[in-house]
């Protein structure tokens, strides 16, 4: 099955109309008085909708004149379900007045424009994907149970607003149903047609029934819900909208409590039977009691809706008329569903031939039972099969394909190996059958995070040199592993949403109400909190490994994750004795806390990204997945390389000090930062995290020149494999001019050396005119070397409860002390340019960074600078200001700019 392409969906679509495309999206601004359009990432095949409006508040679609929307139907279901249907307004065609007659012979049609608001809430299905457990598990019950009791609010509504029609509108409905069933009875397989015959011996007692607003198409994507909870938030797409008997509709439920698969067929949740008795509880306190001929006469109007829904191809109004299906792809994939709800005798509908329940040792017994037991994840399993009335043994072979993937799916993955070599019948069972290696691995292996994180760092643990740099660098050396990494997350946004996006950043992006932050303890719930706590930090980390970071997320990459993160960063509550304050957890043991080196990194990278001519210039860094995070992964290039011997202090040196580095530093204004961190009457207690903040800060780029002064042996707190290495140095800013702090001597020294845990902290104290200033602790990512850097905090040297503190990050750029004039050797391509012409400011000071792609195309155009023109003059610029290479925090003077 070829993968959904929204831009050939719209392509597609205007094939077939008058009216362009360019034509929709210059009505929907005008309609809503907004430049800001957007095209709906799911697009159906019979419209084209857009979201519009300066906060896309509204939906502008445009439909086919054969397939106009019926107003009336709109104002009904307003009537009846109030908020939770969108208004609806009609403005006229397209593509009406320039439809010539050579146009009207090809099919082409004019469009109808509406304008509609935009309903709260996410699609079901994108709920569904948006959970970390499956649908399977018992996490996701509660949600499913909040759906189903909305949905009979929703059904009991249409039923306590029976519509009146015409005993000839009645009679014209049942002789339409009456012919599709005919239809179906001659050309549907054998096995269906007794179904069939019943509905046909039913349609009487079916038409009985009130005549209620059917809505015709609740499937996943047209129903939305709370992305919390899962309550009901409203309908979409009623264009199916009609009156016909109560209970056509009540199939679409099975949508929503089971799920197909290609291997398989149609099965059941295992929380089915709670469900479905959740929705009938819930229907009959708002309808009242119903009689046991009605409750037959439903079910028997639901198989009717079944028929109707997969029985037959396209329904629609501008499409061949519908033909019963067929022996092809789409034929095979609907009898699936209707084999799931008319035959199967573990997912059948009450209503059908069969109307007794499966026993209790059935397929779906058995199916359920080994569904809670893979959830809880556990080992081993019993299952004992009865073979009903049956006294003969039967052979494993003649087994229903769904007890022999249950069996299956408890084999040990080398077993699985060896099964379709037994014979063919099994080979078919297990070839290319995707499921059933999916319930192999959650059923033995590792679950999924941890796995995948340790399959990340062993890959990078094992990353070798391939001799040369990446395109991008001239200082990040290729690899294999690197490369693999980088194809297995850069190209699927859902792997990555399911493993570096797991973190408590992420989840408060997420979450509308505020979370505490996890806390362990010796009672259950501090055991779970412990455990989610442990998956935070392992995603973490991937994230942070994985290098690029993650400023946007949701379909339509609307959310942004840098107000959460500067939340971490400059929050004081974090940076205190206990955290060393550097990137290091919050109980005293030294380790890191990669969730705060993510915060971090996302900072930097935000700031970093907004000032796009900088990204580029950095793109190895700051937008390369996976580029430098390794161990050994920078590559000195050959004509950079130090003028002279090294000294036995750097031959010693193991973490590769020595050299010129890049630095960037953010910080807020100190009114800002002051009044976030010790606001009057603080509301916030220690267990939530304070609110996301988005003021701007702002961002210096600084080189430095480092050497060593002396190594000695690791203490007792440290790691034991490296020595501690001891640095001094010099830095200088290279933008915004050349301020006070930038032309005065502004020393460092530090220490590098392994924390216990192996990773390597960088520690420097920054001085200015003799006197400590600054101190900043952070971690080099990827370890001993990476060309990744280093990323940290940077605060007061006095630990100042009061702060200030900031991100900050460093990066090599040469194993060589530059003299200044090779500093034009040194820096990337390009940026001597930008340093003279580009003055960095405050980082997006509205703190508004949401993302579209028309805005990046525009801003690189006047990006553009002739870099060959300047080249010759801007070395001696940079050498008239006396350009010494130095490092240092950002200094007073500029917190205050």
């Amino acid at each position: 099955m070829a993968a959904y392409n929204v831009e050939e969906e719209i392509a597609a679509f205007f094939k077939k109309t008058t009216a362009s495309r360019a034509n929709c999206e210059e009505k929907a601004r005008s309609l809503t008085g907004s430049d800001r359009v957007l095209a709906i990432p799911i697009q159906g095949s019979s419209s084209y909708s857009m979201y519009a409006g300066a906060s896309l508040e509204h939906v502008v679609q445009c439909r086919p004149r054969s397939l106009a929307l019926k107003m009336d139907m709109y104002d009904l279901a307003r009537n009846i379900h109030g908020p939770l249907v969108p208004a609806v307004q009609s403005h006229g065609e397209l593509g009406g007045s320039d439809a010539n007659e050579e146009d009207q012979n090809d099919g082409r049609e004019p469009l109808v424009v509406y304008l509609m608001t935009r309903l709260p809430g996410v699609t079901e299905l994108d709920f569904a994907l948006s959970r970390n457990v499956s649908q399977d598990c018992p996490e996701f019950f509660p949600f499913r149970q909040n759906l189903f009791t909305d949905l009979a609010s929703f059904f009991a509504r249409s039923w306590l607003a029976p519509q009146s029609v015409s005993s000839e509108y009645r009679e014209n409905l049942k002789a339409e149903y009456g012919r599709d069933l005919n239809r179906l009875l001659n050309d549907l397989p054998d096995q269906f047609k007794p179904h069939v015959e019943t509905c046909l011996a039913s349609l009487d007692d079916i038409m009985s029934l009130p005549m209620v607003l059917s809505h015709g198409d609740l499937c996943v994507s047209n129903v939305l819900v709370d992305e919390a909870s899962c309550h009901l938030k409203g309908l979409v797409d009623w264009a199916e909208a009609t009156v016909r008997p109560f209970g056509l509709d009540l199939h679409f439920l099975q949508r929503f409590a089971g799920a197909m698969h290609l291997s398989n067929g149609w099965s059941r949740f295992p929380d089915y039977d709670a469900v479905e008795e959740t929705f009938w509880a819930a229907f009959t306190r708002q309808v009242g009691s119903l009689g046991d001929q009605t409750i037959r006469n439903i079910k028997r109007a639901r198989v009717l809706g079944v028929l109707l829904s997969h029985g037959f191809t396209s329904r629609l109004a501008n499409q061949p008329e519908p033909v019963v299906l067929k022996d092809d792809d789409h034929g095979r994939y609907q009898m699936m569903y209707l084999d799931g709800y008319l035959i199967n005798p573990a997912t059948r509908l009450d209503g059908t031939l069969h109307e007794a329940a499966p026993p209790t040792n059935s397929a779906a017994s058995v199916r359920d039972d080994a569904r809670f037991s893979r959830c809880s994840r556990r080992r081993t399993l019993t299952i004992t099969v009865e073979l009903e009335t049956t006294t003969t043994m039967t052979q494993l072979t003649g087994l229903p394909a769904e007890l022999l993937h249950q069996i299956f799916s408890w084999l040990d993955p080398r077993d699985l190996g060896a099964l379709p070599r037994v014979c063919q019948v099994l080979n078919n069972h297990v070839k290319g059958n995707w499921k059933l290696c999916q319930d192999v691995y959650l059923n033995h292996l590792e679950s999924e995070l941890p796995f995948v994180h340790k399959t990340v760092t062993d890959l990078l643990d094992r990353a070798s040199s391939r001799g040369y740099t990446n395109d991008n660098s001239n200082t990040h050396s290729a690899s294999r592993n690197a490369d693999f990494l980088r194809q297995l997350f850069g190209s699927s946004e859902s792997t990555r949403a399911a493993f570096l996006e797991r973190s408590f950043l992420f989840e408060r992006v997420r979450c509308e109400r505020p979370l505490a932050f996890p806390r362990s303890g010796n009672d259950d719930a501090g055991a779970a909190a412990a455990a989610a706590a442990e998956t935070h930090q392992r995603s973490a980390r991937l994230h942070c490994l994985y290098g690029a970071p993650i400023l946007n997320v949701g379909r339509l990459r609307s959310t942004r994750t840098y107000p959460f993160a500067c939340s971490t960063v400059y929050d004081m509550r974090g940076h205190t004795e206990r955290t060393g304050w550097g990137p290091f957890r919050d109980d005293g043991s030294g380790k890191v806390d990669w969730e705060k080196v993510e915060a971090v990194m996302v900072v930097l990278g935000y700031n970093i990204q907004s000032k796009r001519f900088v990204s580029k210039l950095f793109s190895d860094v700051w937008n390369t997945p996976f580029s430098g995070s390794w161990s050994q992964s920078f590559m000195q290039t050959p004509a950079l390389s130090p003028a002279h011997e090294p000294s036995s202090l750097e031959l010693s040196d193991p973490y590769g000090v020595t050299g010129t580095w890049y630095r960037v530093v953010c910080f807020l204004d100190y009114n800002d930062f002051f009044n976030y961190n010790f606001p009057m009457g603080d509301p916030f207690p220690e267990n939530l995290p304070r609110p996301g903040i988005s003021v701007g800060e702002a961002t210096r780029l600084i080189i430095l020149k480092l050497h060593i002064t002396r190594i000695e042996p690791p203490g007792p707190e440290d790691g034991q494999a490296l020595p501690v290495v001891h640095f001094a140095g010099d830095s200088r800013l290279l933008d915004d001019g050349w301020d006070a702090n930038g032309a005065s001597e502004l020393k460092a020294a530090g220490t590098v050396r392994l924390t216990k845990e192996g990773e390597v902290r960088w520690t420097s104290t920054s001085s200015y005119n003799g006197e400590e200033r600054w101190k900043s602790e952070g971690i080099q990512v990827g370890g001993v070397r990476s060309a990744r850097g280093v990323l940290g905090f940077w605060f007061d040297s006095e630990y100042d409860a009061h702060g200030p503190v900031g991100p900050t990050a460093i990066w090599k750029a040469s194993d060589s002390e530059a003299p200044y004039g090779k500093i034009a050797d040194i820096l990337p391509t390009g940026f001597l340019a930008y340093s003279a012409l580009v003055s960095v400011e405050d980082s997006d000071p509205e703190g508004e960074m949401d993302y579209t792609a028309d805005e990046e195309d525009e801003e690189e155009e006047e990006m553009e600078i002739d870099v060959d023109l300047l080249r010759g003059e801007l070395p001696a610029l940079l050498l008239d200001a006396n350009m010494e290479i130095l490092t240092a925090p950002p200094a007073e003077d500029d917190m205050n700019d």
